[in-house]
């Protein structure tokens, strides 16, 4: 085997939300925001140690986590639709939708690996 090393690629975003705002960040919910993050992993956390210690299914935990996993999936899908039809109408402004819908693509993403292995275990 051979000692492969990587090259260190440093990549600066400006992540503020003062202008010039390129991607949005002003624009992102506070559905997303830190409260919200942590709120999400406590009602994921409730509804594994259901899971685990109970074997009951799907409880009130388990159902709060798929309904704001839904509101995710929705948002996603309407900020997509929003930056998908500034970018066809030309206007220069549909990148300011970027940090939106990766807010949105996180949460769903990893609420849908979340609910899978659950379901799968």
């Amino acid at each position: 085997m051979t000692n492969t090393t990587f090259p260190i690629v440093r990549v600066y975003l400006q992540l503020n939300k003062s202008s010039p705002d390129p991607i949005g960040f002003g624009n992102v919910s506070g559905f997303y925001g830190p409260g919200a993050w942590s709120a999400w992993l406590l009602t994921s956390c409730a509804s594994w140690y259901n899971l685990i210690y109970r074997q009951t299914g799907f409880d009130a935990n388990s159902w709060v986590y798929v309904i704001v996993l839904n509101g995710a999936a929705v948002d996603h899908l309407r900020h997509i639709h929003t930056m998908s039809a500034l970018r066809v109408a030309s206007d220069a402004s549909w990148k300011t939708e970027a940090a939106s819908v990766g807010s949105s693509l996180i949460v769903t993403w990893w609420g849908l690996f979340g609910l899978l292995s659950q379901r799968m275990s």
